[in-house]
């Protein structure tokens, strides 16, 4: 089996015996089934069928790349079917408790030019708390994703860990300290230099203002490394906020500070391709940055949720260039009865690429590259809507049906891009 969830860790495997036994404490309602009284497994498997309207998620220059060879289907509607099986599993114990997930995920697609896709999930959390309020955590993280067909404009199979790690600890009555420090790693298998690993760290402090307002400040530090640069990318910001819990259903946390981001070193061309024989100086880039996040029960019903965050970080999709992104998002969950959950949510994003850009093609096919003189600005607005309505046939059993949709209106030509996909499927868990 290619996903380390799914072979027991020898602590959990002590705990299983040939019956099952009764619940621990204080988890009467957990879903799944509890082996020894320790450990709770809980299977599930989704079916389901997927439309989809832009199969291969390509922008408008690779529709356009693939019309040339007269590939057009890679970009045609298709249908999918999806299934999803896995198992979710929690092991409490004394001031600790460790909830995992694992699954592999498969789409095959009837159009003979989508790329069909396999992805091993798995991640594990650990908590733990001490009677004197201390609190701790370690995450976990691993998926590993592959694809049939492997032609030109297709996604590239890559492998992505994370870990991260974090607490909490009262220094007086009214403030507390917090730390936290993480490790991703994006691994590409057929894109030499394009792996890339982030590293950042945080430390923060708090003090309670009122029974139900706190003030905030915090530091963070991130270093980006890809391996086709010789140096890094790292930035620095600094936060002071608001933490409230006006009331039992309504809270919100919001943050703001400056950051300052220091991008690669890269090699400096003009708008027609002429290498101006030296590396840039690493651009330096200082901005206002903000993170906010809520969430209200407006009744025993309804319930919304926000967040906002801003941050500078290094481009993904053309070579030699950094952004700016702000990005909104709301979700509204709506429970009619027992048996029904709507779900339905929009964000939009905004991407302000630092350096400018030419109609060359870059080393990973894109219609442009980044430029020192000439070029022009690039900026990208992006809106995504979902939505997802459920009915629970009993306690194992649920049908839904969703819908999502995708815009991106960029500044320069050929990098729009829109995608539809709606479904409808059935989920089965213990």
């Amino acid at each position: 089996m290619r996903i380390s969830a799914f072979s027991i860790a020898p602590a959990m495997a002590a705990a299983l015996t040939l019956s099952a036994a009764a619940s621990p404490e204080g988890f009467d309602n957990a879903a799944g089934y509890w082996f020894g009284g320790t450990l709770n497994v809980s299977p599930f498997l989704n079916l389901s069928y997927q439309r989809d309207d832009n199969v291969n998620g390509l922008r408008e220059y690779g529709k356009q790349r693939a019309r040339e060879r007269g590939l057009s289907r890679q970009f045609d509607d298709a249908n999918a079917f999806v299934i999803k099986g896995g198992l979710n599993f929690l092991l409490p114990g004394n001031h600790w408790r460790l909830d995992g997930r694992a699954f592999i995920h498969n789409e095959q697609y009837s159009n003979v030019d989508a790329d069909d896709r396999t992805d091993y999930y798995e991640m594990v959390i650990l908590k733990g708390w001490t009677d004197g309020g201390t609190t701790w955590f370690i995450r976990e993280r691993y998926q590993d994703i592959r694809y049939d067909d492997d032609f030109e404009l297709a996604e590239n199979d890559r492998k992505v860990f994370e870990l991260v790690a974090g607490g909490e600890m009262a220094v007086t009555d009214k403030s507390k300290v917090r730390a936290s420090a993480g490790y991703l790693d994006y691994n590409y298998d057929d894109r030499a230099g394009d792996d890339y690993n982030r590293i950042h760290g945080t430390v923060g402090f708090a003090h309670t203002l009122t029974e139900k307002t706190d003030w905030t400040v915090s530091a963070t530090y991130t270093t980006f490394d890809r391996d086709r640069y010789d140096t890094n990318a790292y930035g620095v910001d600094g936060k002071i906020g608001l933490r409230t819990r006006s009331t039992d259903k309504l809270t919100f946390d919001a943050s703001i500070g400056a950051e300052y981001f220091r991008d690669y070193k890269y090699n400096m061309y003009a708008a027609d391709g002429t290498f101006l024989g030296r590396k840039s100086k690493g651009d330096d880039e200082t901005s206002f940055v903000y993170d906010i996040g809520g969430s209200w029960k407006i009744d025993k019903r309804l319930s919304l949720r926000v967040s906002g965050r801003s941050e500078y970080e290094p481009s993904q999709d053309v070579y030699d260039n950094s952004l700016f992104e702000n990005s909104i998002s709301s979700v509204l969950t709506y429970t009619p009865g027992d048996h029904w959950k709507l779900t339905a949510g929009v964000s939009y994003e905004r991407d302000e690429y630092n350096r400018k850009v030419a109609r060359r093609t870059d080393l990973n096919g894109n219609p442009y590259s980044s430029v020192e003189s000439g070029g022009s600005k690039r900026t990208d607005d992006e809106m995504r809507y979902f939505a997802t309505v459920a009915y629970a046939i009993t306690r194992y059993c649920s049908v839904y049906a969703n819908f999502r949709y995708t815009d991106i209106s960029s500044s320069i030509d050929g990098y729009d891009y829109d995608r539809t996909r709606y479904g409808a499927g059935v989920t089965l868990k213990y």
